[in-house]
């Protein structure tokens, strides 16, 4: 039994830590409806890499690092990101500026159809991304 309990926690079905399914590099598909009315992605390419705790990725203006907490329930939530502060077209500042105020609003997660959808906690949908080969 206590060999049991020593691999669980390594294998991220309780929560924190590494979990295969979410960690790996994610391409921004489209804003939940949660996330509001959409403008329409200015041409940005947007990725996120998670790993173990800790996420990257780009906005397709500035770059974004800091870490994240997850539980098997479906908790999601970022924590303490710092982003660079290079300036960009005018759509796209507006662009980044609304998936960085929806990353704030995270609470939830869930994977579905190899995509990962990250919600409000409220059952609202704001981010939806695929996985990058």
């Amino acid at each position: 039994m206590l060999s049991l309990l020593l691999l669980l926690p390594g294998c991220g079905i309780i929560s924190g830590g590494r979990n295969e399914a979410l960690d790996g590099t994610w391409r921004f598909q489209d804003f939940g409806a949660s996330a509001g009315p959409s403008s329409g992605n200015p041409g940005l390419i947007v990725t996120m890499t998670l790993d173990a705790g800790d996420v990257s990725g780009s906005t397709g203006v500035n770059s974004y690092q800091g870490t994240y907490t997850w539980k098997a329930n479906g908790f999601f939530k970022f924590d303490e990101l710092a982003v660079t502060e290079r300036g960009g077209a005018p759509a796209a500042m507006v662009f980044e500026r609304r998936f960085l105020d929806s990353i704030e609003d995270v609470r939830s997660y869930e994977l579905v159809d190899t995509k990962l959808r990250l919600g409000d906690g409220d059952g609202g949908e704001l981010l939806v991304f695929a996985p990058v080969p």
